[in-house]
């Protein structure tokens, strides 16, 4: 039994998809305004709105509700995989993905409300999307290297020939 939380108890990758879906969508409406106005102030450049006034504030209130549904959507497998691991005391990777994610968020969170414009949301997004998107992937080729052991232990004899010509069960 893993002790990775299964978004998809089917094995179909249809919930995994969703998710990424989801969080695809609203991560890169996110990263759009930091593209366009968080990042080039990085480099020096002047930003095209006032982040320090009213548009400021408006634009990251609004990175930080798309953050926050990338982190709590997108990554509910990952949380939920680290909750089951703190309370089976077995750290894993979930654990360690979402103390990343969720320490990003919450300074990130802690430094809009001081007025502060060193904001991570940006972090928080790419963990959680790069994870799960790992996490879809692996488990695609679990399900497609599971299914080739199955069909080659179905397609083993059940008879051998020995040397004289006498056929035995295996």
């Amino acid at each position: 039994a893993s002790d990775r939380a299964d978004p998809d108890p089917d094995g179909d990758g249809a919930a995994v998809v969703r998710f990424l879906i989801g969080g695809g969508f609203f991560g890169m409406m996110a990263m759009l305004w930091y593209v366009l106005v968080l990042y080039p102030t990085y480099f020096g450049f002047d930003p095209i709105l006032d982040i320090g006034g009213v548009s400021g504030t408006y634009l990251f209130a609004q990175v930080w509700v798309f953050a926050s549904i990338v982190l709590f959507y997108t990554g509910y497998p990952i949380l939920r995989g680290a909750y089951v691991s703190l309370r089976a005391r077995q750290p894993n990777m979930d654990l360690l993905v979402s103390l990343a994610a969720t320490s990003s968020y919450a300074y990130s969170t802690l430094a809009m409300f001081l007025g502060r414009t060193d904001l991570y949301f940006d972090v928080t997004i790419a963990v959680v999307l790069v994870v799960t998107a790992g996490n879809h992937y692996e488990s695609r080729i679990k399900r497609r290297a599971t299914g080739a052991l199955s069909d080659l232990t179905t397609a083993t004899d059940r008879e051998a020939r020995t040397e004289s010509g006498e056929t035995v069960p295996v």
